[in-house]
């Protein structure tokens, strides 16, 4: 079984609701989230660290040779699209991606023949639709996205895809070993996780 959880950021655009947030972490979270000039990769790691604290706040970390961190009973992944932050948990490995709908030129020439072919219609979306199948499978692997996996005809991988298409122009992919019904998306709010340590 697993679980999807979408977070919407944009709030943390205001000046206010960053700071009430942000003293809702600890002293090292806090230092992590200062040692980053650009206000949106604060916003993304201050919200990764509320969602760690909400979810997995007595956990002890783990992780693999490439740094993708997990947990010695649950697996997690998490990716970022613009004001989006998306959450996967699950009893095995998995691997989550989230993109707008686009098309990127020059990359889609590093796909496979056979998915070259398909992109010749509805070009944007099947484009972002084989980008976060390989992405959440690069995710699942626990190692970066690379040209081997990229020229890989995605579908013929021994693992399981379960696709959202279309969410107000973004698409996400989730990929697992084992095959389980499809999960509906959870939808979260900043006070739901500001509430960690009030409760």
């Amino acid at each position: 079984m697993y679980k999807l959880y979408l977070l919407d950021l944009k709030e943390l655009n205001d000046d206010n609701t960053f700071l009430f947030f942000f003293n809702k972490l600890n002293k090292v979270q806090k230092e992590k989230v200062k040692e980053y000039s650009l206000r949106k990769k604060q916003n993304i790691l201050l919200s990764e660290y509320l969602l760690y604290n909400y979810f997995f706040s007595n956990e002890e970390f783990f992780y693999n040779q490439y740094g993708k961190p997990y947990l010695k009973n649950k697996y997690f992944n998490i990716s970022h699209a613009d004001n989006y932050l998306l959450l996967g948990i699950a009893d095995e490995e998995i691997g989550v991606d989230m993109q707008k709908i686009t098309f990127k030129k020059n990359v889609e020439k590093l796909f496979s023949e056979e998915e070259q072919n398909l992109l010749k219609t509805a070009k944007e979306k099947m484009f972002t639709r084989y980008w976060v199948l390989k992405e959440s499978y690069a995710k699942y692997l626990g190692v970066g996205i690379s040209k081997k996996i990229l020229q890989e005809t995605i579908k013929k991988k021994d693992v399981y895809f379960y696709e959202y298409d279309d969410l107000n122009g973004y698409m996400i992919a989730v990929c697992l070993k084992n095959k389980y019904q499809k999960e509906k998306i959870n939808y979260l709010t900043l006070n739901k996780l500001g509430e960690h340590d009030e409760k």
